[in-house]
This record gives C-alpha cells, structure tokens and sequence, in this order.
C-alpha cells in the first residue's frame, strides 16, 4: 500500500474523531437507530449471562473508537513506508498501533472522559443548598446573576432565576440555591423561607 493511502487512512480517521467529538457522539453511536441499539445490546445481554460481552461489542464498534485506530494505523503506517521499511514491518507496526491505541482509547481514554462529565454534572447537582449572593438582580420573569462558594472551595458565578417568577431579587440580598440545572439556578430569598 502506498504511503499517501496510509496518510488518507489516518486523515480521515482524525476528521471523524473530531467531528463526533464535537458533535457529542455517544461512544456507542453507529448512526443506527436507537431501538436497534437497545435490542442489539439487550439480546447479546441475554446470551451472555453476565452481560458484559453486550455492552463490550458496541463500545468497540464506536466511532470514536475506530477512529482512534484509523489514526494509529494510518500515520504509523505513513511514517514506516516513508522511512523504507518492508512490506511486513509497515503492516505489523500499522495494524499493532492502531489496535492498541483503539483498545486503549476504548478501554481507559473514554471512560475517563466520561467520569470526567459524571463528576462535573455531579457537581452542579450538589450546589443545591447552598448559599448565595445576587451580584446581578434578578428581574421578574428573567435571569440575574448569583456568586457563592462550591462545596470544593471554588468561588461559582451563575446565572439565576428566582423561584417567585413575578418578584425581582436585587443585587446583594442573600439567596438560598433551590435547584441547580445546566443552565442556571433557582433560588430563593431567605425572608420568603422564614416567612413559610
């Protein structure tokens, strides 16, 4: 196989990793449809007592996954063909790289990634309770802005909704985080709380 297939192998191995990553791809994304998935991995589950078998198969057939062994199999093959290896050494090194680096992105690389985001949507959950400051009123019916203290020590900006829609909250009045989401938080003023 010529050098510059190699090259094309990995390019393209390298633009679909990019693209499912910033497309959000799941790992276990073939482009099929949902329920096909379900039943694909429900039906290997059933074969295999265990079930670990079912979810193995569709995180190794991922796109990212095989991307990562695109890229490794096409550039190390690039680079051995450009510097005269044989025919044999070039296949070797190319299939062996580009099966470890698949294995190891599949195996270790994405589960990282993905406890990564556990940790962080763990975190926004855990603001609930806390208590803040408005540093931007909160208008009725709108967002403001509120500052305080994460478990972890971090000081957090966010933006805020009040939990009276029609009552605006101005700027330095303590507020009591109700509900945390993606995209703000819910709070509510300590008078409302005491008045309950």
């Amino acid at each position: 196989m010529a050098a510059n297939t190699f090259l094309v192998i990995g390019a393209v191995g390298m633009v679909l990793l990019v693209v499912s990553a910033f497309l959000g791809a799941d790992d276990a994304d073939l482009d099929m449809d949902a329920d096909i998935d379900v039943d694909l991995e429900a039906d290997l589950d059933s074969d295999v007592h265990g079930g670990a078998v079912g979810g193995g198969i569709l995180e190794w057939v991922s796109i990212k996954g095989l991307s990562v062994g695109a890229v490794g199999f096409g550039f190390v093959g690039w680079a051995t063909t450009t510097n005269g290896y044989s025919a044999i050494a070039v296949w070797l090194l190319s299939i062996l790289v580009g099966v470890a680096l698949w294995a190891l992105a599949v195996k270790f690389l994405f589960p990282m990634l993905k406890s990564q985001q556990g940790d962080d949507m763990q975190a926004v959950e855990s603001y609930s309770g806390l208590t803040a400051e408005v540093v931007v009123r909160i208008p009725a019916n709108g967002v403001g802005t509120v500052q305080f203290t994460d478990p972890h020590g971090m000081v957090v900006r966010r933006d805020a909704r009040s939990n009276h829609k029609d009552h605006e909250v101005a700027a330095g009045k303590q507020v009591l985080v109700l509900l945390s989401t993606a995209e703000h938080v819910v709070v509510d003023e300590f008078s409302f709380l005491e008045d309950i």
